[in-house]
């Protein structure tokens, strides 16, 4: 209510109504890094058909950006899986496999930090 003050220290109990949210189509939220555009700068996505583990464009709606995540509005179905890595190198039909488990590099000897770099925790500082 308009009337209403909160005021630091108090509390307050919030109920938040999501029924006009759940009533919309379904909403997808993907890492960026699987959404890319066409020579018109139309995004798209790269679905994978899980028969022939081929791969097709599916033009696609997006709305807005959280962090690394995008929403996509439209041109979606549940279940569909999007390749998120090495978009930039695939053609129509291109097969592809699934990786087993989500590879990175691992950091090289001189990224890591040295033990008078690495930041102590504020219990152990002297710090409170």
């Amino acid at each position: 209510p308009e009337d209403f003050v909160v005021l630091p220290g108090m509390t307050a109990t919030v109920t938040a109504d999501f029924s006009k949210v759940s009533a919309q189509e379904s909403l997808f939220f993907l890492p960026v890094s699987a959404v890319t555009a066409d020579q018109g700068l139309a995004p798209f996505v790269w679905v994978v058909d899980p028969e022939s583990m081929s791969v097709r464009k599916n033009p696609v709606e997006v709305g807005r950006m959280s962090g690394r995540s995008i929403e996509v509005t439209e041109g979606l179905q549940p279940g569909s899986r999007i390749v998120v890595a090495g978009v930039g190198y695939l053609a129509e039909g291109m097969k592809v496999r699934l990786m087993d488990a989500r590879e990175e590099a691992e950091p090289r000897a001189d990224e890591l930090p040295t033990p008078q770099e690495a930041p102590m925790p504020a219990a152990e500082s002297g710090e409170s």
